[in-house]
């Protein structure tokens, strides 16, 4: 008989643990499909773009709040409009070659994700 009242007080502490676990997440998720970019080599005096893909993998909107690049000479676009669950949008990347040397330049993308923040990177080498 004891043991069946251990048996009882040990399944009722585990509903009780288990209440206490939070539910599996519903809110948004961002995937990109790539957050390094090489652009190889640019040329001096020259513009170069690339779109980093991403999806919602969540399971309610994504509502991009900033993106803020690392330069002036580093400028993003992203959505401005909520994107849908399963939904795959672009974040624009444009860097203008305006100095020699290597290239290697950051973009931060903030989100109400529960990933908040990405880190983007664009690289690559300026030549004459």
């Amino acid at each position: 008989m004891k043991r069946f009242f251990v048996f009882i007080a040990f399944c009722c502490s585990l509903v009780m643990l288990k209440s206490q676990i939070p539910e599996t997440y519903k809110g948004p998720e961002i995937k990109f499909d790539k957050i390094v970019h090489d652009f190889g080599e640019v040329k001096l005096g020259s513009k170069v773009s690339v779109e980093f893909v991403f999806t919602n993998i969540g399971k309610s909107p994504l509502i991009i709040e900033e993106v803020i690049s690392s330069c002036e000479c580093t400028l993003a676009e992203a959505p401005k409009t909520p994107i849908m669950p399963g939904k795959t949008e672009v974040i624009k990347v444009s860097y203008s070659a305006e100095n020699l040397g290597l290239i290697s330049k950051r973009i931060t993308v903030i989100s109400n994700a529960l990933t908040d923040r990405i880190t983007l990177q664009i690289k690559g080498k300026t030549v004459e």
